[in-house]
């Protein structure tokens, strides 16, 4: 089964409180390609509690919706998916690539390593569904840190990351944008 989330925007078109996805997948090589088996997502931040998601890859594209996309290792993923017309998410953020900007001496290879050295507690669940909750405790936890920092820093590391074509340059930006307003949540950053 192929992976296809349609519908997807450029950040540019979210509100700083849109929600965003956490999602964790497991796949299998089939010939040069990865065939998604299953997939879990949590979404959160805007509106509510967060919601999570876990099943075969087919309802996953729903329950993504037009939401920007974070995992761990997702780019190479991505990448490599079953179909390369499918039209996948627009917006994908990884962590790993995020703690090296924002948290360089907390980055870590494994997701469970970085979350470790975040000193983000590992959720109770395992599988995929933990694996999407740990991806939303590190982003959490490395957007609070981002936060924290200079609005012309982010601006700077985003102006860098834009030169790369990262799509990290957009995050970046919109919490910058945030900083220099001065309130309200960023990107679910003030909802557990």
């Amino acid at each position: 089964m192929s992976l296809s989330l349609s519908g997807q925007r450029p950040l540019g078109a979210y509100a700083a409180d849109a929600p965003v996805v956490a999602l964790a997948l497991r796949a299998q090589l089939a010939g040069n390609r990865l065939r998604v088996r299953e997939a879990a997502a949590v979404r959160f931040g805007g509106e509510g509690q967060p919601e999570c998601y876990e099943s075969g890859a087919e309802g996953v594209a729903a329950f993504v919706g037009g939401a920007p996309v974070i995992g761990h290792g997702v780019g190479p993923a991505f990448a490599v998916l079953e179909d390369p017309g499918a039209n996948l998410p627009t917006t994908v953020w990884d962590v790993g690539e995020l703690a090296a900007y924002v948290a360089p001496e907390e980055a870590a290879p494994s997701l469970s390593g970085l979350c470790a050295a975040l000193g983000v507690a590992a959720p109770g669940a395992g599988g995929l569904a933990g694996q999407a909750e740990m991806v939303r405790l590190a982003y959490l936890e490395l957007v609070k840190r981002a936060k924290g920092m200079r609005g012309a820093t982010l601006r700077r590391l985003a102006a860098f990351l834009a030169q790369g074509q990262s799509p990290l340059s957009a995050l970046l930006t919109a919490l910058a944008d945030a900083h220099a307003e001065q309130g309200g949540p960023v990107l679910g950053v003030d909802q557990d």
